[in-house]
């Protein structure tokens, strides 16, 4: 759930779309709460932000769409949600999937939030040597996690992490 400039809530439905939910005014108990369903075709959202003048859907089921970080955008100015694009895929689902969008401490990029079930994504750019490993360093070793979930085996190390994505139109 989130916010968007005009203050109406934006949510979604885990197994389906997203809605705009106007509130009516505080003290206002004769004017109805009114639910929309967004027309862009995107759902099963984890995390919600807006920012930057768009909505960021993080997906995290795996049934309609994949799992992944979108951007959806008003393109005609109508305050209607039109176009959807996939900024990046993950790898990994479920409670321990992708989840979080947070805007950063100075506002200008995107911290994604992922949990010990997504596989790191192959970055484009990166401000610090990419050399991070699975250094066995780790009670557990070289070993996959021992569980009776078969989407747990082969992820060495804990998949869990942060990304900072910075943006550009």
């Amino acid at each position: 759930m989130c916010t968007d400039p005009k203050g109406r809530l934006i949510v979604s439905d885990q197994n389906g779309g997203l809605f705009r939910v106007t509130p009516p005014p505080i003290g206002d108990s004769k004017t109805p709460t009114l639910v929309e369903k967004i027309p862009a075709d995107i759902g099963e959202a984890q995390g919600l932000l807006w920012a930057f003048n768009s909505l960021y859907v993080m997906v995290n089921k795996g049934g309609k769409y994949e799992h992944g970080l979108y951007r959806v955008r008003d393109t005609d100015g109508d305050d209607q949600l039109d176009q959807v694009t996939m900024l990046q895929k993950f790898s990994g689902g479920g409670e321990h999937g992708p989840h979080a969008i947070l805007l950063s401490p100075d506002g200008k990029s995107l911290v994604v939030v992922v949990g010990n079930q997504t596989k790191l994504v192959d970055f484009k750019t990166s401000r610090v040597p990419v050399r991070w490993g699975e250094d066995g360093s780790s009670s557990l070793g070289r070993r996959s996690f021992a569980s009776p979930y078969a989407r747990w085996q082969g992820i060495y190390g804990r998949g869990y992490g942060a990304r900072r994505n910075h943006l550009q139109d």
